[in-house]
């Protein structure tokens, strides 16, 4: 189909419309004219880590395997080598008393634990309620219970806050529950500069919703070969080639990694346990 190139650069230059902000001042356009407005919720995201292999800020990783797979064991081999660590880590787990989480605590991170029907909200995340010299069980549920913060003026990135939300099921979360992990990784995530680690033992344990959120997927091989299939299929891949992945792991504990921000020529779009590469060539993969 043909274009007219005077008619593109007469739609996009800007005659006609309102006065910008300064926030909505264009950077850049692409070849096509397209202007490129940037999104003031947006900016200051960073690298987790000094390696390039750690994922970005406002990331959603989705790390999903059969009981004893070394999911928790995953969640703090990136939490401890995120540089700087969390200004806070929001728990929250199916079993609220729960002690698998405590060396976070024990390093000097504050931990904020919930129970599922008590689900964090934005205003949670934004102003955690943390007493350093509180105990840890004065801790839990800490925060707000309105949706929203109150706060007037323009929405500014957070400094890096970590959400783990550990073997919650849809029927755990009930209705606001579901509302507010939906919001966590549909807006919160990507506009509050939050990132958010979900570890489920199958996919088809968490809203619909959510899962398609996820941009980061650390997988183990399920004994429900459709399971695998729809992973596979949410992880942007075919399910023959995940079964083609799975067979670079050495022992139950190893994992795959896929990163479906990553170009498909990256190095880092597909690894094995977060740190070694694995190459893949071929359509469809």
């Amino acid at each position: 189909m043909e274009t007219d190139s005077e008619s593109i650069d007469e739609t996009v230059s800007g005659e006609g419309v309102g006065p910008m902000t300064p926030a909505e001042e264009p950077m850049d356009a692409t070849d096509d004219g397209i202007i490129i407005y940037p999104n003031p919720e947006k900016t200051g995201q960073f690298r987790l880590g000094e390696e390039e292999y750690m994922p970005m800020s406002s990331s959603r990783i989705l790390l999903s395997g059969m009981p004893g797979s070394g999911k928790r064991n995953m969640i703090l081999n990136i939490l401890q080598r995120m540089k700087p660590p969390p200004s806070a880590v929001h728990l929250v787990h199916c079993d609220p008393g729960t002690t698998e989480y405590d060396c976070i605590h024990e390093s000097g991170i504050p931990l904020i634990v919930y129970d599922p029907v008590d689900f964090p909200a934005l205003a949670n995340i934004e102003k955690p309620d943390i007493d350093d010299g509180a105990d840890e069980s004065d801790k839990e549920g800490a925060g707000v219970e309105n949706e929203d913060s109150s706060d007037d003026g323009p929405k500014k990135p957070l400094q890096n806050p970590l959400v783990i939300v550990d073997e919650v099921t849809t029927e755990q979360l009930k209705g606001e529950g579901a509302k507010r992990f939906e919001r966590l990784v549909n807006h919160v995530a990507t506009h509050r500069n939050t990132t958010v680690m979900c570890s489920i033992q199958s996919l088809l344990n968490i809203p619909p919703k959510c899962r398609r959120a996820f941009n980061h997927f650390v997988l183990w091989p399920q004994t429900d070969g459709e399971v695998n299939k729809m992973v596979a299929r949410r992880a942007g891949i075919k399910p023959e080639v995940l079964d083609d992945l799975f067979q670079a792991c050495r022992n139950k504990y190893d994992n795959i990694w896929v990163d479906t921000d990553a170009d498909e020529g990256s190095l880092w779009r597909y690894r094995r346990n977060l740190m070694s590469p694995i190459t893949v060539s071929g359509p469809g993969c």
